[in-house]
């Protein structure tokens, strides 16, 4: 009975159980260094804030960046200053604590409308969500506004149906996180919240009922609040930084065709609506069946239930809409949304309701086949392992004993109730999840890092002496930055001819991606003397080579002689 024991422990204490169980999907996986062309960038402008005390402007490799404002940075970098140090994993915390918060919060909004039962499996569902998994350890700013946009979420649906003195901080809660929205993404990350909000008043019948003095007040601190930033931004780099955010970092990426669509994440406009079902795995079956459960049960349903899965839908179908619309598209950007959906599944998952025949058997066939893919995870890791030739055997082993026995004793005896099943099979995706963290997780850490290339630099490359590097990629400003602290100066071919006929000699980082006609075939075609002294390759797809120009390579040069490695 260990099964049914842990079952009813669970659900007997749904929030604790939901604080151990995020944090320890969370805790997993934090340890590994930089993967993703995103993360050197981020952490990298972490690291600039907290080194040079500047938390008004985001920099990279010395220049603004401002294609976010700085609210993930200034979490960043108050933890590197409270560790005294940045390392990966300390640059990894902000998002699991963002995602962290975010289950908490997805909770409290469930409560609102829903049972303890429900909320926990939301939280269960979210935490094992595919694309939340793994936005929850990268290191993205769109943890950030996915945990602003449920905290204002969390406050409204509380303030709403009270009054007094709970209501007023309530409201000042939705305002806090709205300002804490638009610091995580601008003008669009405060836009996703009000557009949820507005379209939910509206669809309820209760916008008049929710308008008053506190729009103002709210309004007036929240534009207080962004107009001290701007007018900083102002004062470090004038009307140019002011265009640079508001023209083509906000008004650029939103509408379609705006000026800065051309570098941006362009996609079609169904482009959610093929990609968002698989960012929902495992658990899109459940969502359409959620979905049909409501519409066929909807008059039968308790008026607070059908409140609940009314703000859902109009919260993330109106944010899905307008995200949709915008110019430029990726699925980190419906993170904000996840929360809604995880809401709607656990809240199908304890409704007593009518359901078809046919629902039934899809439920069951869906139920059995995440539980049997959670069992397939671990010899699918040693195969992955084994194919990329990666020795993490010994230290995946513990994970993949502690799924099997979270298995075994999650489905022996078998839950007798319809909601004790799904919460079996939710706790069990949990697991696998975790596994797949902690199991892949080290064995890929030396495959994609980019430290050998780090040591590579160290080793080539003096302290004291400037580095180049021709045509980088943010990416390869962010490793070095992050890693050894360093700028950068970037260089055209013109530059890369002077250095190559200088006397002294200077070092030149060139990055490629494996089988592209990339900048080191522009250098070559070119004809600029040049040694390559260093080569690092990262996850078999990108190619990182530090070149020697000029110096004792000059006199071989004008010999007419190109050395290579």
């Amino acid at each position: 009975m260990i099964g049914s024991r842990t079952l009813i422990r669970a659900l007997s204490r749904p929030l604790l159980s939901l604080v151990m169980l995020a944090a320890l999907l969370g805790g997993v996986g934090l340890g590994n260094e930089l993967w993703t062309p995103d993360e050197p960038r981020v952490a990298a402008i972490g690291r600039t804030m907290w080194r040079s005390g500047d938390w008004t402007l985001p920099r990279l490799n010395g220049e603004p960046f401002l294609e976010k404002p700085p609210f993930y940075w200034w979490v960043q970098a108050g933890i590197f200053t409270l560790a005294g140090r940045a390392t990966a994993p300390l640059a990894r915390l902000p998002s699991a604590l963002f995602a962290f918060a975010s289950v908490l919060l997805t909770y409290a909004i469930g409560r609102r409308y829903f049972t303890r039962d429900a909320c926990l499996l939301a939280g269960l569902v979210l935490l094992s969500m595919s694309d939340f998994a793994l936005a929850s350890h990268w290191v993205v700013v769109d943890n950030a506004l996915l945990f602003s946009v449920t905290g204002v979420l969390a406050c409204f649906v509380h303030a709403e149906n009270r009054s007094g003195r709970s209501r007023a901080l309530l409201l000042a809660g939705m305002y806090a996180f709205a300002a804490a929205a638009f610091f995580s993404k601008g003008v669009v990350g405060l836009g996703v919240p009000v557009i949820g909000v507005a379209t939910y008043l509206i669809w309820s019948g209760r916008l008049r009922a929710f308008t008053g003095w506190h729009l103002l007040a709210g309004g007036a601190a929240l534009a207080l609040l962004v107009g001290a930033w701007l007018h900083a931004l102002w004062r470090a780099g004038g009307p140019a930084l002011l265009d640079e955010f508001l023209i083509q970092n906000q008004l650029g990426r939103f509408f379609p065709g705006g000026v800065s669509t051309e570098w941006g994440h362009r996609r079609p406009y169904w482009y959610y609506a093929l990609n968002a079902p698989g960012d929902w795995l495992p658990w899109t079956p459940f969502l359409v069946l959620a979905v049909v459960s409501a519409r066929r049960n909807w008059d039968r349903l308790e008026p607070g239930w059908r409140d609940g899965l009314r703000f859902c839908a109009a919260t993330s179908l109106s944010v899905l809409l307008a995200l949709s619309l915008a110019g430029t598209k990726r699925s980190l950007y419906l993170l904000p949304i996840y929360p809604l959906v995880a809401l709607a599944v656990g809240a199908w998952m304890v409704a007593d309701v009518e359901r078809a025949l046919w629902e039934r058997r899809l439920e069951r066939a869906a139920a059995w086949l995440i539980r049997v893919c959670a069992l397939l995870c671990v010899p699918a890791v040693y195969v992955a392992l084994a194919l990329l030739r990666l020795d993490a055997w010994p230290g995946s082993l513990w994970s993949a004993a502690l799924l099997g026995a979270g298995w075994a004793a999650l489905r022996f005896p078998r839950p007798r109730t319809r909601t004790a099943a799904l919460a079996s099979t939710a706790l069990i995706a949990c697991l696998a999840s975790a596994h797949l963290f902690a199991a892949l997780k080290p064995g890929l850490d030396g495959h994609k890092s980019f430290v050998p290339f780090v040591r590579e630099l160290e080793r080539w490359v003096p302290a004291e002496r400037p580095l180049y590097a021709f045509q980088p990629p943010e990416a390869t400003l962010g490793v070095i930055g992050f890693y050894t602290d360093r700028s950068v100066t970037p260089v055209d071919l013109d530059a890369l001819r002077d250095l190559a006929r200088g006397r002294e000699k200077s070092w030149v980082v060139v990055r490629d991606r494996e089988g592209s006609h990339g900048p080191y075939a522009v250098l070559r075609e070119a004809g600029v003397p040049h040694r390559v002294v260093s080569e690092t390759r990262v996850d078999d797809s990108r190619r990182f080579r530090i070149l020697a120009l000029g110096g004792d390579d000059a006199a071989a040069a004008r010999a007419g002689e190109e050395r290579e490695p």
